[in-house]
């Protein structure tokens, strides 16, 4: 069978599972559309599930001051839902220039290239570990993002409304990301299935109250997580 005939098939049975299934059956038109590489770009979106997109649509984020880990549709939905900074911190070289070329428009963009550092890949520590600063795809064995994840330590605590960690070492990025989040703030994990994210950043999160969204969201055939937490306990 060929790749495009399989991806269609995989496609259709899924879109199939959602209908099946009560809670998640009006999301199967809206996953149809949305299932193409490039949908979060293009509708201007983050690629998260849908549930937490739709509590997102119901927070008012006129004039808020946004920090990312990992640009793309979420860059372009802030500046869509009026923000007024929006620092966004890539590793990609190649996505960089591409991205840059697309938002240099926008004044509140603040896209930033940070690359890796080269480490011995001998050791690689557990990805799980906020102090290893390491991702757990195989491709970045050896390399550290220690500046990466520190580039929000540039700002004082409680300096953004929102805080969004879509990108490398998210462990790493969540023990530096939660000092920044302003009182009533929100705090935004995506694939937050991958247990590994949490298993030694709870003491990060302590004061914290988690919203756990799951189903499906853009592209991807398969359902997942996204978790967004407030930092005063207010909900979404």
């Amino acid at each position: 069978m060929a790749p495009v005939v399989r991806r269609f098939v995989a496609n259709v049975f899924f879109a199939v599972s959602l209908l099946a299934r009560r809670s998640e059956a009006r999301q199967a038109l809206r996953w149809w559309r949305g299932r193409a590489p490039d949908y979060p770009l293009r509708a201007r979106i983050p690629w998260v599930v849908y549930p937490a997109l739709d509590a997102l649509e119901r927070r008012d984020l006129a004039g808020a001051k946004v920090f990312e880990y990992g640009s793309g549709g979420s860059t372009l939905y802030w500046v869509r839902r009026g923000a007024a900074q929006i620092v966004s911190v890539e590793h990609d070289p190649a996505w960089y220039d591409r991205f840059h070329l697309q938002t240099r428009q926008w004044e509140a963009i603040d896209l930033r290239l940070v690359r890796p550092e080269q480490e011995s890949a001998e050791n690689d520590d557990d990805a799980g570990d906020p102090l290893a600063y390491r991702s757990a795809e195989p491709s970045y064995r050896g390399l550290r993002f220690r500046r990466y994840a520190r580039t929000i330590d540039e700002y004082p605590d409680a300096s953004f409304d929102v805080v969004m960690i879509d990108g490398r070492a998210r462990p790493s990025c969540i023990m530096h990301a939660a000092p920044k989040v302003a009182r009533g703030g929100l705090l935004i994990i995506d694939n937050a299935d991958r247990d590994y994210y949490f298993a030694r950043t709870a003491p990060f999160l302590s004061g914290f109250l988690s919203h756990r969204f799951e189903g499906p969201g853009p592209v991807n055939a398969m359902r997942w997580a996204t978790v967004i937490l407030t930092n005063d306990g207010s909900g979404v």
